[in-house]
């Protein structure tokens, strides 16, 4: 990537439409929107109708251009936005007549990163953008917003200047005493760690509702053979998208749909009934539905009978349900079952309430800034990892300052790369490459 070339994509989804937008980021955009539509001068920041001419003086189309000078713009360069009608010839044309004056095709994420790069964002709000435009709910576009306010990396940006403070009054005391071990700054410095430990935790704590926000939640139903788990798939979406029978195994593939709690997608999964089976298909749906419950954040086992319940100790993520009790007469258990019958409807409502506090959905807050990304947590982990070598380090008799200053220092790389501050090459190219060309 050059950073030093104009670029030029269609910043809208390919196809026909009422309004295609392209976007120009460079030092030359001003000047080639004023070759296309032969205009000696273009007033910024105020959207302009203008009319685009080929070579020959033939119409292109009638535009809507609007000019963003450098450094106030979405990528701290010249930005040009050409909005023209929604005709995939259309826009291609005015790209290809870009081009050959000089713009060349953006590469994916290319607008974001070069917005990076010149200082508009840091790496965790470029990842927000990311997170933002995949948003699949309100509630989870409120949350990305906050990011890219960047509520998240004043978050960071704390956890960073309490490793900066307890640096440098540790590197102070050793240039200026030389015996910091008995000397009362250790016990503050005790403190100043075990606060760094609090709040690095809390931020990785986060990740788990944030990540539920971005990705969904995955829950999968599994049991016996005919105990109703594709009856109670249907109850849940509201419609008969599995198949049900009275004969067992009619579930031999996985089906899944999707569904909003609280604002968070959650796919259920009805799996095939789990037995030994001589069928080579449904013994396959076996399998699949084994690796299915391992990877779940939530599994609701189905049983239609009290003495096939099998409630195992530290289960925090399985939800035993006893389905049929519209064919049951006594419904009094001692266990943590919940009765429900699939086909009537009863207790279907109570199970969802279940399904949202186990999940935690009920504490998920829009307010509230959390970790989506799975680098960011990764690189929380590692920083709490030294913070915690730190910790334990000051607490023994043979104090080594300065290797608590290298975990310490260690700690504030990682949080540095989170923001992008010490960030290798290739790590940014995988982040902005999953961006769509255009942002």
């Amino acid at each position: 990537m050059n950073i030093s070339d104009t670029i030029i994509a269609q910043a809208t989804p390919l196809g026909y439409s009422g309004v295609s937008i392209i976007r120009m980021s460079g030092p030359d955009s001003i000047t080639i929107v004023k070759k296309l539509t032969k205009t000696k001068k273009i007033q910024p920041r105020k959207a302009t109708l203008k009319t685009i001419v080929s070579n020959g003086d033939d119409i292109v189309d009638s535009a809507i251009i609007t000019c963003f000078p450098k450094p106030r713009s979405y990528t701290g360069e010249d930005v040009v936005e050409i909005s023209c009608h929604g005709n995939p010839s259309v826009v291609e044309t005015i790209i290809s007549m870009a081009t050959s004056r000089g713009a060349r095709l953006a590469e994916p994420g290319e607008y974001t990163k070069r917005a990076f790069l010149n200082g508009k964002i840091d790496l965790i709000q470029a990842e927000g953008i990311m997170a933002l435009i995949a948003s699949k709910s309100i509630e989870s576009v409120r949350v990305q917003q906050k990011i890219l306010t960047g509520e998240l990396s004043k978050k960071f940006i704390e956890i960073k200047t309490r490793l900066v403070n307890v640096l440098s009054e540790l590197e102070h005391e050793m240039d200026i005493s030389e015996d910091v071990a008995n000397n009362n700054i250790v016990d503050s410095l005790g403190k100043s760690i075990s606060t760094l430990m609090i709040k690095t935790k809390e931020l990785i704590k986060s990740h788990k509702m944030g990540y539920y926000l971005s990705e969904g939640v995955s829950v999968v139903i599994t049991g016996k053979p005919n105990v109703g788990k594709s009856t109670l798939l249907n109850q849940i979406i509201g419609s008969e998208r599995a198949i049900v029978d009275k004969d067992p195994g009619t579930t031999r593939d996985i089906i899944d749909c999707e569904i909003k709690l609280l604002g968070v997608p959650v796919r259920f999964f009805d799996t095939a009934g789990i037995r030994e089976t001589p069928v080579l298909v449904e013994k396959e749906g076996v399998i699949r539905a084994e690796k299915m419950i391992l990877n779940a954040d939530l599994v609701l086992n189905v049983y239609d009978k009290e003495s096939d319940v099998i409630i195992k100790k530290n289960e925090t993520s399985h939800i035993h349900i006893l389905n049929k009790a519209d064919l049951r007469k006594t419904k009094t258990v001692k266990k943590p079952i919940i009765h429900i019958s699939a086909k009537t409807g009863e207790g279907v409502d109570l199970l969802m309430k279940n399904i949202v506090e186990h999940l935690g959905l009920n504490r998920l807050s829009s307010s509230s800034t959390y970790v989506s990304s799975v680098r960011q947590k990764n690189l929380l982990k590692s920083s709490l990892t030294s913070i915690k070598k730190a910790n334990k380090l000051i607490k023994t008799n043979n104090l080594d300052m300065p290797l608590v200053a290298y975990e310490l220092r260690s700690s504030l790389d990682f949080i540095d790369t989170i923001l992008g501050k010490t960030t290798a090459d290739d790590i940014l190219n995988n982040v902005f490459s999953k961006f769509c060309v255009g942002k």
